[in-house]
């Protein structure tokens, strides 16, 4: 079901105009948003939501969404709006699983899919 949702709305104007990238290169994108998305995905769910895990318990999972969402402000109405729900879902996978791993390479596939789907579809 997310690989047809990122598809239909990598073909949104709004999408479009801001995620294409001249002389788009797969694998070079790929390795920067490693980098990029594992600095966030540390500080988001690692630093913020399993610094405050033992005091907030599930309230954690609010805080670090907060940022999360601020983050992406600037970018596509639509994509801002999304990060509230994939914020808390994202938090609470990793408060669950109790690991920022499955979030990362969740982060990172929809990521580089969405992007590559912009310009090279």
């Amino acid at each position: 079901m997310g690989v047809p949702v990122l598809y239909a709305a990598s073909r949104i104007p709004s999408f479009q105009s801001y995620y294409r990238i001249e002389q788009f290169d797969l694998i070079r994108y790929f390795l920067v948003n490693c980098a990029g998305l594992f600095a966030s995905e540390f500080l988001f769910r690692g630093f913020l939501l399993f610094g405050l895990k033992e005091k907030l318990k599930e309230g954690s999972i609010l805080i670090q969404m907060i940022p999360f969402v601020l983050i992406h402000f600037g970018k596509p109405e639509l994509e801002t709006l999304s990060t509230i729900i994939t914020g808390l879902y994202f938090g609470y996978i990793a408060y669950r699983g109790n690991s920022g791993w499955p979030v990362f390479i969740i982060h990172l596939f929809i990521n580089v899919f969405f992007v590559a789907a912009v310009n090279l579809l």
